[in-house]
C-alpha cells in the first residue's frame, strides 16, 4: 500500500508544506485558549510525543526586542555566538534560558528563500531534543512564527530525515522576502 504525503496549507507565513508520509495533525492540548488557533501539531501514528509544530505566540514583541531579533537575522547566514543568543533572547524566550534548554547549535540560515534563526538542542526537564526555527513573520521583527521538531531523545534521530525533507518542502507566503 502506497501512503500519499499530506500537504498542509496556509498557516501564518507557511503557504504550504508536505508532511512526512503517515503523519497526521493531532488535536492540541492547549495551555491557553489562544493555543487552539495558533498551534498546529503533527505526529507519526506511533507516537504523539514525536511532533512537528507550527506556532505563533499571538502577542507582538516590543520594539527593542524586535529590533534585536532583526539585527541577529541580518547579514550573511552564520553560526551564532553567545552574544547573539543574549541579543535575541526576547524572541527566543525559554530557548535562551540555560536552566531550561541546552543549545547544541545556533545559526541564521536561508530556508527556502527566507532568513530564519535555527537552534538545535535539548529541553532539559523533559529530555526532548529539538530543531527550533524562528522567523520574522511580518518584516518588523515584532511577529515571530516558530516551527519546531521535538522528540524524546531516543526517537529524535529516527524521524530526523523525514523532518528535514518536510522542512525543505515549505513554501512561504510572499509577505516578507529574504532578510
Amino acid at each position: 500500500m502506497v501512503v500519499e504525503a499530506v500537504v498542509v496549507e496556509d498557516h501564518g507565513q507557511v503557504q504550504k508544506f508536505t508532511l512526512p508520509p503517515t503523519w497526521r495533525e493531532e488535536n492540541v492540548k492547549p495551555r491557553s485558549s489562544f493555543d487552539i488557533v495558533t498551534l498546529r501539531k503533527f505526529c507519526p501514528p506511533e507516537s504523539s510525543d514525536v511532533q512537528l509544530c507550527f506556532y505563533y505566540r499571538g502577542m507582538p514583541m516590543g520594539e527593542p526586542a524586535a529590533g534585536k531579533f532583526q539585527l541577529v537575522l541580518s547579514g550573511e547566514p552564520r553560526l551564532l555566538a553567545g552574544v547573539d543568543i543574549r541579543t535575541a533572547e526576547g524572541a527566543l524566550g525559554s530557548l535562551a534560558n540555560p536552566e531550561e534548554f541546552e543549545i547544541a547549535s545556533a545559526e541564521t540560515q536561508n530556508l527556502n528563500g527566507r532568513r530564519v534563526m535555527r537552534l538545535t538542542g535539548r529541553w532539559l526537564q523533559i529530555q526532548y531534543d529539538t530543531i527550533h526555527i524562528l522567523l520574522d513573520a511580518d518584516g518588523s521583527g515584532t511577529q515571530v512564527q516558530e516551527i519546531y521538531y521535538a522528540a524524546p531523545s531516543n526517537f529524535y534521530d529516527r524521524y530526523l530525515p523525514e523532518i528535514m525533507q518536510s522542512l525543505q518542502s515549505i513554501v512561504w507566503n510572499d509577505i516578507c522576502a529574504e532578510t
